[in-house]
């Protein structure tokens, strides 16, 4: 059963889901990635449900209904990946899960911002399920570009679109193309397709100046950083696809070597969103995560 409500946080107002039985064996937050929407991770959400786990996943602020704060409002745009965090904990608070033993997964961004809350050392997390981590956006020169996008965000555009970010969106196209960069699903992209063309602010199209800088500067201090993945210590498990060119690769494999209690796993030719990849992708994916979780329970 789907409980939906509304989280007050630093950032506003957010959509919230529940989904399961508070009695259930094992409890998951999942931290969704950038530009999406808690309707994205319905299979996920039904194979976890499925298998004795209750589930908690909502829309980051500025992203699916949880308001529209970049210029244009399709733009997925934040001011500080800070206050994204302690939205993110404002919600695991408020919905009751402060003091409960619970797993992350966290995808792309929310992989990111997955590996700051272990930072935190605030929860009970029993175990991170990362799936295609940022742990550096892949847009290289990466120093020059983030330095341009703060300069630009101090003078008063953080908050407007990157010019061409939005090309080739599925909020801009509605339509599948072989050559996008997130799943080569054509049904699972035309599931997304459909979701929007019910609801088209639920999409996001394009990033701003203030979003890219801000997940440089993320990065730069915790994820990139050998001290901060060292005092990680909880297990970790990540799935990448060989095929991503949204997250840098280079960046996950050498977080690896700090990480001391992890575990990675490569899907030859996949793209970057596993969750609705090809069937025998997320098959893969959902067995890792049942076999983590069970494992660490």
């Amino acid at each position: 059963m789907k409980h939906e409500f509304w989280v007050k946080t630093n950032l506003g107002s957010i959509r919230t889901w529940k989904i399961g039985a508070p009695s259930a064996q094992h409890h998951v937050v999942i931290f969704t990635g950038l530009s999406e929407f808690c309707e994205k991770y319905l299979e996920l959400i039904s194979f976890l449900t499925n298998h004795d786990m209750e589930v908690l996943i909502f829309d980051w602020p500025g992203l699916g209904l949880s308001g529209a704060y970049g210029n244009p409002p399709t733009t997925s745009h934040t001011a500080g990946f800070d206050d994204l965090l302690q939205a993110g904990c404002d919600v695991i608070d408020k919905s009751g899960w402060a003091d409960k033993r619970f797993f992350v997964i966290g995808h792309s961004m929310g992989g990111h911002l997955a590996f700051r809350l272990a930072g935190l050392t605030k929860y009970q997390i029993a175990g991170i399920m990362a799936l295609s981590p940022m742990m550096l956006p892949q847009v290289t020169p990466s120093i020059p570009i983030f330095i341009l996008a703060s300069i630009i965000s101090i003078c008063g555009f953080k908050e407007r679109i990157i010019p061409y970010t939005d090309q080739n969106t599925l909020l801009k196209t509605r339509k599948f193309n072989p050559q996008n960069p997130l799943s080569r699903n054509q049904k699972n992209i035309e599931k997304i397709i459909d979701l929007i063309n019910e609801n088209p602010s639920i999409a996001r199209s394009g990033v701003s100046f203030g979003w890219l800088s801000s997940a440089f500067y993320s990065c730069f201090k915790t994820t990139m950083r050998s001290y901060f993945l060292k005092n990680i210590k909880l297990p970790v498990l990540i799935l990448i696809g060989s095929g991503d060119k949204l997250v840098s690769i280079n960046a996950i494999r050498n977080s690896v070597t700090y990480l001391s209690n992890s575990q990675l796993v490569s899907f030859n030719e996949a793209k970057h969103e596993l969750y609705i990849e090809m069937p025998h992708i997320i098959e893969q994916t959902q067995n890792c995560i049942k076999g983590f979780i069970n494992k660490n329970a």
